[in-house]
This record gives C-alpha cells, sequence and structure tokens, in this order.
C-alpha cells in the first residue's frame, strides 16, 4: 500500500505543478477526526471508533462558482476489544484513500460556503487477535463522498477552512487467519476536518 501512497503524493505534485501558472488554484492542508461509524456496533467492551485523520489536497476554481480537488486523505485507524464471546477478540483498522471531488462555491466576499461531491479509491486494512491466532485482511474499492464546508480568506493568498465529509461504504472485507475467519462489515466514515489553504 507503500505504492499507492507514494503515486497519491507524486500526483498532487504533478497537478500542483502544472496549474501553478494559473489563477485560483490552492493547496489545502487539513486534520481532524474520522468515525468508521458501524466499528463499535455490539462490542461488549472498549472500542474507539475515531481516528486522527489528515489530508493533502490540490484545488482549482474553473468559475466563481464551481471547481475541483484531488489528493490523499489518511483516516487514522480504529480500535476495540470485544469480550461478548466470553474471551477478548482485539482488532484494528485503518483506512486511506486517494480522490477528487467536484467543489460548488457560494462566496460572500472573504467568506465562502462550498459543497461538494466525489469519488475516492480506498484501502482499509484490518488485523485481529483472539486466543493466540491473528487474523488479517486488506481491500480496496471505489467509494462515493459528499461534503460540505466554509472557507475564510484572510488575504488573495491565506485563507482557513472546515468541512465536514461522509465516505460511504468503507470496509466490506474478510480477515483470517489460523483457520478462522471473521468480517468487517461495510461501514460510512465520517470526517470532520480543519486546515489552511494556500491560493497561487
Amino acid at each position: 500500500m507503500k505504492v499507492i501512497v507514494k503515486l497519491a503524493f507524486l500526483f498532487v505534485a504533478f497537478a500542483a505543478a502544472h496549474v501553478a501558472q494559473a489563477q485560483n488554484s490552492y493547496v489545502e492542508i487539513s486534520g481532524g477526526q474520522a468515525q468508521l461509524k458501524k466499528f463499535c456496533d455490539g462490542v461488549v467492551g472498549p472500542c474507539d471508533d475515531n481516528g486522527t485523520a489528515f489530508k493533502v489536497f490540490i484545488g482549482h476554481n474553473f468559475t466563481t462558482n464551481v471547481g475541483g480537488e484531488i489528493g490523499y486523505v489518511n483516516f487514522g485507524k480504529v480500535n476495540g476489544t470485544d469480550n461478548s464471546l466470553g474471551f477478548p477478540v482485539t482488532a484494528e483498522a485503518k483506512a486511506q484513500a486517494f480522490g477528487g471531488s467536484i467543489v460548488g462555491n457560494l462566496p460572500f466576499d472573504a467568506l465562502s460556503l462550498f459543497g461538494k461531491a466525489g469519488a475516492y479509491y480506498t484501502h482499509t486494512k484490518v488485523d485481529a487477535s483472539a486466543l493466540g491466532i491473528s487474523l488479517s485482511g486488506s481491500g480496496n474499492k471505489f467509494i462515493p463522498e459528499l461534503g460540505v464546508g466554509v472557507r475564510y480568506m484572510f488575504n488573495n493568498q491565506f485563507g482557513v477552512r472546515a468541512e465536514f465529509e461522509r465516505f460511504f461504504g468503507l470496509g466490506d472485507i474478510d480477515v483470517s487467519g489460523g483457520g478462522v475467519t471473521a468480517h468487517l462489515d461495510r461501514s460510512d466514515i465520517d470526517m470532520f476536518s480543519a486546515g489552511l489553504e494556500f491560493h497561487f
């Protein structure tokens, strides 16, 4: 999966180099929290379905109201321990994605609202263990994304933004090991993030 991460950053760098001469282009760096919504469903015991997330994007406003973004998202990792079977079953899941969105902007001078819709190629990895048996599995899939947010520009080059995004249908992965098979159900991810925009 390191190859996909390197390709994602190379693609962002390549895109940045080719839009650097255009107006209304920007780079976004954001961090926040991502929740794998169904990860803790039915778990009896400690469970944390929130991961520390970050993303790096390049964007361009084609008009005042329409733009696009491409980039890399790391959703962080979640973990939990389920005791419902009478013995502890520990699990950890982590995910990342590369893709892009069409962005609709509604500007009010320095402040603007935006909505976005896109598609992302995701990679999810799951590790689990119980009674000395280790299980693992991973999967790749395309999933849709929707988001809304607000942006404030301090000047023509520098601004801040905050947004909420939902990524639909991550997971649905089998994990296996030692002759045992388990399953990570399909789940949406809700991501709240805030960060910086640098326009050029």
